[in-house]
């Protein structure tokens, strides 16, 4: 078991981490999406 650190600093850090894990992963979602035709496609015409 490892040590947990629970200073508001660390948890700071974590948060602010996973913030920037999640941020990333939404742009290379969007990034897959502009890039994959028939992705993009099925969008474009599921819009009316």
């Amino acid at each position: 078991m490892e040590k947990i650190d629970l200073t508001p600093q660390c948890i700071c850090n974590k948060i602010e981490n996973l913030e920037r894990k999640v941020r990333h992963h939404r742009q290379l979602c969007l990034h897959n999406l502009i890039f994959n035709p028939i992705v993009y496609r099925m969008l474009v015409e599921s819009i009316p």
